[in-house]
């Protein structure tokens, strides 16, 4: 009796063992009718039976190797379950300018370079920060990606280094850029790409997945050198595609190989042969889109025509000369049109073609005008072909604007006297609300003013002059006018040693009648220059523009002569009188600096 209790014992302990083994490699759903199901999926080679390892031989991570413009064809297999009612399988990469997969598990490679992680790093870290986003990511660009630095054979820490040099916690941008290096860290780690495949059910809750990491190693193909594969819009996963109408959304695209160096065309595409997506939306060449009516709009992103045609003739001339060499024939080289470009031609007539501007380059003393001829006609095709094959694209559906309901201040708490920082409305409830109306205030405007419609604010006095040891704070305030619905966050202004200005404003009104006299008055930030030996200040007029940088051209008064647009003029000391109606603009000229061995050198200047 013993014996039997025992091996019950054993067996009991068994299949607990078992099934808590099943359970740490499977997800658990309740199902209705308290049913709990166990849900098992792996990711398999195109047979659909054979799995993909997670470790290799030696124990570490098995990493699939696809060489950049090459396909893989990945299946899944669900072991000893099924979809469920109303469930579906849905693939994604965790880098797609790397490496992305459709919903079909067909993987294509695009670039093997760190340069496109850094540059979808700059994209959507760096380009993202308010006010000063574009020009961080501009300067990153610049110093990343030029002629004597090469990203693609600098290791992380080297990568790591210039980032940290010029956007360091103590660096100018130090109050943007915050996480900046750790998050770039995080972009680096994805060189081997995660390739993921999620079995969710009809709520699109994620019941069970399974992942594979894939390297793109460098094309070893001649023409990789001088065709792109892809252009990826690099920032669609944070954009919301629900927008009202007034506003706008930045896009951010990128073209690989990104060693390539192609730029991107933005184009809006017509929904319909009823409708003109032009009048639903606008784009810029940057990238920018504007939403003008309701409706539904797509964007489309692909390679820029002018680089197309400039890496078409690179591609022919060198064809011409491995095809003179004979290291390749007029038939290889109508496979590699065809199946570049998907180009619909039929490979016979287009090998001919091929064969007769060879024929007829033999006997040319200078070939170089059959090669444009030959670049021009095939471009024509590549060209519009690259807009449907290597694009992105990303629809929106315009709706009218709602009430206001709730919404979020985001951006820097901090701002040093004389510096900008930008304030943004985020978190709006709803994601269409209308903040057109938000208003921007400052309860000491004394210690930081902010521009009331964008939400800039500008440092202006921290009570001293002992740099981050001085600091005062006032609260900025967003309001929504319609709704009445307001926000408000506490900001620290720090000091900044030495005699800088940090602003300046016109005190005074900005009606005045023909005929009449009024003393105008300069307020000077931070308060303690106002008196200093070191403070200059002149007062003008705007008197035109200058016609080739359109900035304004001003006409300054000083101790013998006043200065006029005709409409008024203004004294030395800001005396401004009316002389008849119209529009005029004062200007007040402010500087301090310092006189040394006969010289003038200037430290702050401002033009109010």
């Amino acid at each position: 009796m013993k014996n039997n209790i025992t091996k019950r014992g054993i067996s009991v302990f068994l299949a607990l063992m078992l099934m808590f083994s099943a359970l740490n490699s499977a997800f658990l759903a309740q199902a209705e009718g308290g049913i709990i199901d166990i849900y098992e999926m792996e990711i398999c080679y195109e047979d659909g039976e054979t799995v993909v390892p997670d470790k290799d031989e030696n124990g570490d991570d098995f990493v699939l190797e696809v060489m950049e413009s090459e396909k893989l064809q990945l299946k899944y297999k669900l072991i000893g379950c099924n979809i469920p009612e109303g469930g579906y399988v849905r693939w994604y990469s965790e880098t797609p300018t790397l490496v992305d997969v459709d919903q079909n598990g067909l993987v294509t490679a695009f670039d093997s370079s760190k340069g496109a992680v850094v540059q979808l790093w700059i994209d959507n870290e760096v380009k993202s920060v308010p006010l000063i986003g574009g020009i961080m990511g501009t300067m990153l660009e610049n110093a990343l990606f030029n002629d004597t630095v090469n990203v693609d054979t600098m290791d992380a820490d080297q990568i790591i280094a210039i980032i940290e040099t010029l956007f360091g916690e103590n660096s100018t941008y130090g109050a943007y850029t915050s996480g900046f290096v750790s998050s770039l860290k995080e972009y680096l780690k994805k060189l081997n790409c995660s390739i993921h495949a999620e079995l969710c059910d009809g709520d699109g809750n994620v019941l069970v997945e399974d992942s594979v990491k894939v390297l793109v190693t460098k094309s070893d193909k001649w023409y990789a050198n001088f065709l792109p594969n892809g252009t990826h819009i690099t920032n669609k996963e944070s954009i919301e595609t629900t927008v009202a109408v007034g506003s706008t959304v930045k896009l951010e695209a990128l073209t690989t190989p990104k060693r390539l160096n192609y730029g991107v065309t933005y184009t809006i595409e017509s929904t319909s042969i009823f409708s003109q997506g032009s009048n639903i939306a606008e784009v810029d060449e940057d990238g920018t889109v504007h939403f003008k009516a309701k409706g539904t709009v797509t964007v489309v992103a692909s390679p820029r025509s002018e680089d197309v045609t400039k890496g078409l003739r690179d591609f022919m001339k060198t064809a011409n000369s491995l095809i003179a060499s004979g290291n390749l024939d007029t038939d290889t080289l109508a496979d590699i049109l065809i199946n570049t470009f998907n180009i619909n031609m039929n490979k016979t007539v287009l090998k001919a073609l091929l064969d007769g501007y060879i024929r007829v380059a033999e006997f040319a003393d200078n070939n170089s005008g059959l090669i444009d001829s030959m670049t021009s006609g095939i471009s024509s095709i590549a060209d519009s072909i690259m807009k449907y094959v290597y694009r992105d694209s990303i629809t929106f559906t315009v709706v009218d604007a709602v009430p206001l309901e709730d919404f979020e201040i985001g951006g820097p708490d901090s701002v040093q006297e004389g510096a900008q920082i930008q304030l943004e409305i985020k978190n709006i409830v709803p994601t269409i609300g209308d903040t057109s109306d938000i208003i921007w205030s400052s309860s000491d405007s004394d210690i930081a003013s902010v521009d009331e419609k964008t939400g800039t604010v500008t440092g202006r006095d921290a009570g001293g002059s002992l740099g981050s040891l001085s600091s005062k704070t006032c609260t900025i305030t967003a309001t929504s006018t319609t709704n009445n619905i307001s926000k408000s966050v506490t900001i620290k202004v720090t000091g900044k040693t030495g005699n800088y200005l940090s602003d300046a404003e016109i005190d005074g009104p900005n009606m005045v009648a023909v005929g009449d006299t009024i003393k105008y008055k300069a307020l000077i930030y931070p308060e303690r220059n106002e008196d200093s030996s070191y403070l200059t200040l002149s007062w003008g007029i705007v008197t035109g523009t200058d016609s080739e940088t359109g900035e304004p051209v001003y006409s300054w008064a000083d101790k013998n002569n006043d200065v006029s647009d005709g409409i008024g003029s203004i004294a030395s000391d800001g005396t401004y009188t009316s002389v008849r109606g119209g529009l005029c603009t004062i200007a007040l000229h402010v500087v301090t600096g310092y006189t040394i061995l006969g010289g003038y050198y200037e430290m702050s200047n401002i033009i109010t």
